[in-house]
């Protein structure tokens, strides 16, 4: 439970303060699927 309580108030924390705007490097879009993997 608290991993996903963690994600929920960081993910709130980066929005209410827009902390994109000042220089906090955020991903925006996580493409799905799995990685490719080679032996």
């Amino acid at each position: 439970m608290a991993p996903l309580l963690s994600v929920i108030m960081s993910t709130l924390l980066v929005f209410l303060t827009r902390a994109d705007k000042h220089g906090v490097k955020i991903v925006k879009h996580i493409t799905g699927g799995s990685p490719k993997f080679t032996p």
